[in-house]
């Protein structure tokens, strides 16, 4: 189990997550370190997606064609998914601490679906990444 479903190991969770950075621009940063870098072609796509759809990816007389907004790039592919792996990874370890706030406020789980709320939001983090 994640958790103990009495809620006697709320300490033992809260020191574990106090190992995680708790903003999430210091969370986002460390899981960017090791994910794939965004490449320039990609930078240049994102912020110009009207302009490349609009002109089928022509960018000037003598150069060639960058490419539509639907050819596939596996680089591009691949930091897209880390970056969602990332997003929801933060998701869970928020709501894992949001829910460990409370109980920690309520003098611990009232409920067996208070201990449940915590053990998804756990594992739902540790599956993730």
């Amino acid at each position: 189990a994640v958790v103990a479903a009495d809620g006697s190991d709320l300490e033992r969770c809260a020191a574990a997550l106090s190992r995680v950075p708790e903003s999430e621009g210091a969370f986002k940063a460390t899981f960017d370190a090791f994910s794939e870098a965004k490449s320039f072609l990609t930078e240049y796509k994102d912020k110009n997606a009207f302009l490349i759809g609009l002109t089928s990816g022509y960018d000037g007389p003598g150069r060639a064609r960058m490419g539509t907004l639907e050819e596939i790039d596996p680089q591009a592919e691949l930091q897209a998914e880390q970056y969602g792996l990332r997003n929801d990874a933060w998701a869970a370890l928020d709501d894992a601490r949001a829910t460990l706030r409370f109980l920690r406020a309520a003098g611990g789980p009232r409920t067996d679906e208070d201990v449940r709320d915590l053990a998804d939001a756990l594992r739902r983090a540790q599956s993730a990444p």
